[in-house]
């Protein structure tokens, strides 16, 4: 199995030019993608948790993320299911591609799977294929909770409105908590790409 929280996907890393509020910056790795991109929308997505277009835009670019860091690392000539895992050697797939290194991140850790297919719900509107944990965008929603549903940790003190996804068991799960549990496991697999000089 793979060591924990390391994919590797650069969507085309070369050199893409963005305009910012700082200044022009050039995409060039997935960390510049992580700390430009991904935090600050987690971190406006933290200063109101009960805002679903928010919630929504932090699932999707760490959606993104992943993508960054799978061709980051093929772009550089690695390869990202033996160098971000553990893995016998024969088990890169036929099609290498991020949807299928999201498949295995996802076989993984649960999280990686509602991540993956919350994400794709929200890309597609409806899932009908391959058993998915997140059926709909529609399983998103704002919602107080009820006496006794709160869990240590989790979502906003107080109990305050919250953005939630119903999974297709009826479980309800805080989208903080996923984007947050997301962000550090993204972290760690970039952080993994430059301890070996991958980036």
């Amino acid at each position: 199995p793979p060591t924990e929280t390391h994919p590797r996907v650069l969507a085309q890393p070369s050199s893409v030019t963005v305009k910012s509020k700082k200044n022009n910056v050039k995409m060039a790795n997935p960390r510049t993608f992580l700390e430009e991109f991904v935090r600050p929308t987690l971190d406006e997505f933290s200063a109101d948790t009960a805002n679903l277009r928010r919630a929504l835009m932090a699932v999707q670019m760490l959606d993104a993320a992943i993508s960054q860091i799978f061709y980051a690392c093929e772009d550089a000539g690695h390869d990202a299911y033996h160098d971000l895992f553990v893995l016998p050697a024969d088990a890169r797939p036929k099609n290498a591609d991020d949807t299928n290194f999201r498949a295995l991140l996802a076989e993984e850790h649960e999280i990686y799977k509602i991540h993956r297919d919350f994400a794709k719900a929200i890309k597609h509107g409806t899932l009908t294929r391959h058993k998915p944990l997140v059926i709909s965008a529609d399983s998103a929603s704002v919602r107080t909770l009820g006496y006794g549903e709160g869990q240590f940790g989790v979502g906003p003190s107080g109990g305050g409105p919250r953005v939630d996804v119903q999974l297709i068991t009826g479980e309800q799960v805080n989208v903080h908590w996923i984007v947050s549990e997301m962000f550090e496991r993204v972290q760690n697999l970039i952080e993994l790409m430059e301890s070996k000089s991958i980036i």
